[in-house]
């Protein structure tokens, strides 16, 4: 899957489906961007770490903060993503509300 892009939504703490899910399709060769809504000081350095997690399996990483029950934010994102690392490939729709 190398130089594919894949877009995960709902990737909010250190732990949960969305990293493992990020992981993963940097193991198969996909670069990822993803969403991130948690904006905690605290995770700011789980933040980073995922990054340099994708990073250290060869693949680009890249990210955006939002809320996505937000009207209009979609749109950003796919933006976001399309600039910083080209069409989107592969959506996972992974953001759910607590």
């Amino acid at each position: 899957m190398q130089g594919q892009v894949a877009l995960v939504t709902g990737v909010s703490n250190a732990k949960g489906i969305g990293i493992a899910i990020c992981k993963e399709l940097a193991r198969e060769g996909f670069d990822v961007f993803f969403t991130y809504w948690n904006n905690a000081p605290t995770e700011k350095s789980s933040l980073q770490s995922l990054i340099d997690s994708l990073k250290s399996i060869a693949t680009r990483a890249d990210f955006i903060l939002c809320d996505l029950s937000k009207r209009g934010v979609a749109k950003a994102i796919f933006d976001k993503c399309e600039a910083s690392m080209g069409k989107v490939s592969v959506l996972v729709n992974n953001a759910a509300h607590s």
